[in-house]
């Protein structure tokens, strides 16, 4: 009370009377209708935009889903595509070098036939004769009856 003395005591009157009671009123049924309306409209769209944001949300989730499945794809493809390549690649090596195999065996089989001397027997050249006589089953049956066959 000492405080109250000090301050301003029709100050202090002004602030109690400005603090009121809330006001009750009564509204008509009309207006209370229009009132159940207003919060049924307002719950209405509320559950629109949820409906909304769910519908969006599935849309994105589905286009994600579609992302990924559309470059699981294409990395599916690429790998098969490397595959076919190392396949490839790997034949036309073996075939390379099969090839280069084979042209090796003929510079191999020319350069031994450029190697060895050539005998080439020609109209004037005959067999080397013999130092001792050559005695043939045919031969010795010949002589051997005293007739020849």
């Amino acid at each position: 009370m000492f405080f109250a003395s000090l301050l301003n005591i029709s100050l202090f009157a002004e602030i109690e009377a400005g603090v009121k009671r809330p006001r009750i009123t009564i509204k008509s049924t009309d207006a209370a209708a229009q009132d159940a309306a207003k919060a049924a409209e307002a719950q209405r769209k509320v559950e629109e935009d949820r409906k909304r944001e769910e519908e969006r949300k599935k849309v994105a989730e589905k286009k994600r889903k579609d992302e990924e499945e559309r470059k699981g794809k294409e990395e599916e493809e690429r790998q098969r595509k490397a595959e076919e390549e190392r396949r490839k690649k790997a034949e036309e090596e073996r075939l390379a070098e099969a090839a280069k195999k084979k042209t090796l065996e003929k510079e191999l089989e020319t350069k031994k036939a450029m190697d060895q001397p050539l005998i080439v027997q020609g109209p004037g050249v005959a067999e080397p004769a013999h130092s001792a006589p050559v005695i043939t089953s045919k031969g010795s049956r010949r002589h051997r009856w005293g007739y020849l066959l």
